[in-house]
């Protein structure tokens, strides 16, 4: 099931003519002044969750890792051949027998690696690094808006599964043993800044966990009213 991502930023990353990593489109467009970099899948581990702040408040977002598909790093080999490419199925065995999931190119529409044409070869970057080129300077946007609606669909179609309520429960005992540090320290400027902060977010927390536990909502079809004639 692809996920429809429109762009959060004003700057699009087809001004540098980038395409799908799996694309064979050949473009003419500006060159991004960036080191070659290579193709990556991103992958998820059940126990990287974090709660982050939102427009709608906080929210509880899987921590997704760019997974490189570096020749020679990470179980990750090269084919023989006139034209030798990575090889990662053994590196993809490897990272299912240590828990990852690999999140498909497909769960969303174009894929979230994209490929650019650089100065000294090709750079991969995530869908949600939109470029921008000033003069030789190569400056990054990150579209936070779009990786956190594009981590809610890998929840919401199942790509990734929900976290485990013990783990969210370790993760709030590690926040509270800060605040329990700092209540000590409370006469401190800082300490006492940080212990309200972290109270806030301990609340967040909760209310974070009873929305993603929430069962969704049934929509029921309005019938159509019947015309009198």
């Amino acid at each position: 099931m692809a996920f429809d991502f429109q762009p959060q930023t004003k700057i699009t990353a087809n001004e540098f003519g980038a395409v799908p990593a799996t694309s064979t489109e050949q473009t003419k467009a500006a060159v991004l002044n960036l080191r070659p970099s290579p193709r990556f899948y991103y992958i998820h581990h059940p126990d990287s969750w974090h709660c982050l702040e939102t427009e709608d408040g906080f929210e509880w977002f899987p921590i997704l890792k760019c997974f490189r598909l570096m020749p020679g790093v990470n179980g990750v080999r090269q084919t023989r051949g006139k034209n030798p490419k990575a090889d990662d199925r053994q590196a993809r065995v490897t990272l299912a027998d240590r828990g990852f999931t690999i999140i498909p190119y497909d769960a969303i529409e174009g894929g979230y690696c994209w490929k650019y044409t650089g100065r000294q070869g090709a750079v991969y970057l995530e869908r949600w690094a939109v470029p921008k080129q000033v003069g030789n300077r190569t400056i990054i946007k990150s579209d936070t808006k779009g990786l956190q609606a594009f981590c809610r669909h890998l929840i919401e179609a199942g790509f990734i599964e929900k976290p485990d309520p013990d783990l969210l429960n370790i993760l709030k005992d590690s926040l509270k043993q800060s605040i329990e540090r700092d209540s000590a320290n409370l006469h401190m400027p800082p300490a006492a800044k940080r212990h309200s902060e972290n109270l806030r977010r301990l609340e967040g927390m909760d209310e974070a966990t009873a929305a993603i536990y929430q069962k969704p909502k049934k929509t029921t079809k309005k019938k159509a009213k019947k015309v009198e004639q």
